[in-house]
């Protein structure tokens, strides 16, 4: 009586159906560990700072949502550091959080594509060097690249069939707040600039494999053709 039994399965639903799901459902506590949506994540976040009584405007605490692109976990750990570090000032500004925030390699290539919707080559190149100082291979960076335009490309076309965001992240398989934030820069794009943007990334994938030229530079000529591209198209 003093054991406690856990049974984990990693499945989206249990079946209704089999004797045991019946079984569990009498005798035992079921516990649903979903990954939350945007409002829950929101409201877990709030609750914590309501509990330390530490002051985050909502400005800072989406921006903590965004750099750890809607992460329970990763948002636990950095809230825990944030809260750690405004201990005397009780309240967690913006700057804050830009500052402290680690930013995963994804989220460093979001930004480094929205500098370049942003006409900022300068930022964009900065992003790449930092990436390069960090010991970032050149080809995992080109793949994160690619997938992220291959994320915008398949988000407009989705979209143009009538998806909701939610529907497009479940039939992708990509978290709800990526597809949220992924939007916001499909709109920067033509379907014909991500569909030569996909081309060129997939002769440079080529190029880097077959040791065709220097690795470090193909990536900082993409930058500045898709920067070439944008300045025609506006």
């Amino acid at each position: 009586d003093y054991s406690v039994l856990c049974f984990v399965a990693r499945v989206e639903k249990l079946d209704e159906r089999k004797k045991l799901t019946k079984l569990l459902k009498k005798t035992a506590t079921i516990i649903e560990a979903k990954r939350p949506n945007e409002n829950e994540l929101k409201k877990w976040i709030e609750a914590k700072l309501h509990e330390n009584n530490i002051q985050m405007s909502q400005t800072a605490i989406n921006r903590l949502m965004e750099l750890t692109s809607g992460q329970l976990t990763t948002a636990m750990n950095e809230l825990q550091k944030l809260m750690l570090y405004s201990f005397e000032t009780k309240e967690i500004t913006i700057q804050d959080v830009e500052s402290l925030v680690v930013r995963s390699l994804e989220q460093n290539i979001f930004l480094l594509l929205d500098k370049m919707i942003a006409m900022d080559i300068g930022g964009a190149l900065r992003i790449y060097y930092d990436l390069l100082k960090q010991k970032e291979e050149p080809i995992k960076i080109l793949a994160l690249i690619s997938s992220q335009f291959r994320l915008l490309n398949q988000l407009k076309l989705l979209e143009q069939q009538g998806y909701s965001q939610q529907q497009v992240a479940s039939k992708l398989k990509v978290h709800p707040f990526r597809v949220k934030l992924a939007s916001k820069q499909a709109k920067n794009f033509s379907e014909i600039e991500l569909n030569q943007a996909l081309k060129r990334l997939a002769e440079i994938d080529f190029e880097m494999k077959t040791g065709f030229g220097d690795k470090e530079q193909k990536l900082e000529w993409f930058l500045f053709e898709l920067q070439d591209n944008r300045q025609k198209s506006v």
